[in-house]
């Protein structure tokens, strides 16, 4: 089984466009979006919804109300603010805890004195699994505010592996979030190969050098691909200059069209309907990157 995760220094350098299209192209994949906070692969894939589960993550603080004296120690001793007393309908107070700010640390059930306070297990999101053409689709949804978004990575990543190794499916393609925080760190570790989709600019430079050196501590084979790159062809080649310096590849670029723009306004696949430069170049870097991962029985040669 091949991972491929498809990375990005920054957002909007085209990565989701890209992997929508390797999903056609891959023929039998199963797909993770792990952009948990914003996941929008779906939107292009026209995805079936099959299975849906809900993901519990940390806990939270909650009031046992039969047990509380309203002493409001709890009150005193919460530092995120958390806790406190209302009104109640009936004209009296009581201690109320805000599932918001609550982080649940555990002071609180500790130290109260009528021991009035347990810790309960939290939702953390929501995660899915959907049919798309040619294979599977997971993803999922934090809860807004919620801090385990690298948790919420790791557990539709391992759902993923168990989807195709019960179906057969021979290749897993992750769309990884932007940046380079936790969830990027948790779409990258265990991939096979790394694909970076860059853009010229030179806060696209700037993110692709922050990017490189987090990937580079992880030993993962690594490719580029510059999408847009006839925009700027001078930033497109300190990107090219500097990303074979460190070792990573190019596996061909991509030239601004029309026609991408176009499909992805209506909220459809790039390589579906006809097909325009953009897409034939899109084409061209999956061909070349399965040529050098060994997977199609070519030479490592790059076009």
């Amino acid at each position: 089984m091949m991972e491929i995760a498809v990375l990005s220094g920054k957002g909007g350098t085209g990565k989701t466009t890209l992997v929508s299209s390797y999903a056609l192209l891959a023929e039998n994949a199963v797909l993770v979006d792990c952009d948990v906070d914003a996941p929008n692969l779906d939107l292009i894939l026209h995805s079936k919804l099959v299975k849906t589960g809900v993901f519990m993550s940390g806990k939270k603080a909650k009031v046992i109300d039969a047990d509380c004296k309203d002493c409001e120690y709890c009150v005193k001793l919460c530092r995120f603010g958390a806790i406190r007393k209302i009104s109640t309908a009936s004209g009296g107070r009581t201690i109320a805890i805000s599932e918001d700010r609550c982080e649940g640390c555990g002071v609180c059930a500790r130290a109260c004195p009528a021991e009035a306070i347990e810790l309960v297990d939290n939702k953390s999101g929501d995660w899915y699994l959907s049919e798309i053409d040619h294979g599977m689709m997971v993803h999922a949804l934090l809860e807004p505010g919620e801090g385990n978004s690298g948790k919420l990575v790791s557990f539709i990543r391992e759902k993923a592996r168990e989807i195709a190794k019960e179906e057969g499916y021979e290749t897993i393609i992750i769309d990884g979030p932007p940046g380079i925080g936790c969830p990027v760190i948790a779409s990258l570790a265990g991939a096979d190969v790394v694909v970076l989709v860059a853009e010229p600019t030179l806060s696209g430079l700037s993110d692709l050098r922050r990017i490189t050196e987090l990937i580079s501590r992880f030993r993962i084979r690594c490719f580029i691909t510059i999408n847009r790159h006839d925009i700027n062809p001078t930033i497109s080649q300190r990107i090219e200059s500097e990303a074979e310096k460190i070792g990573v590849r190019s596996i061909g670029n991509i030239p601004y069209d029309e026609h991408i723009v176009r499909r992805i306004a209506s909220g459809e696949n790039v390589m579906t309907g006809p097909g325009g430069e953009g897409a034939l170049a899109i084409r061209s870097t999956w061909r070349n990157l399965m040529r050098s991962i060994g997977q199609s029985g070519g030479s490592e040669e790059v076009e």
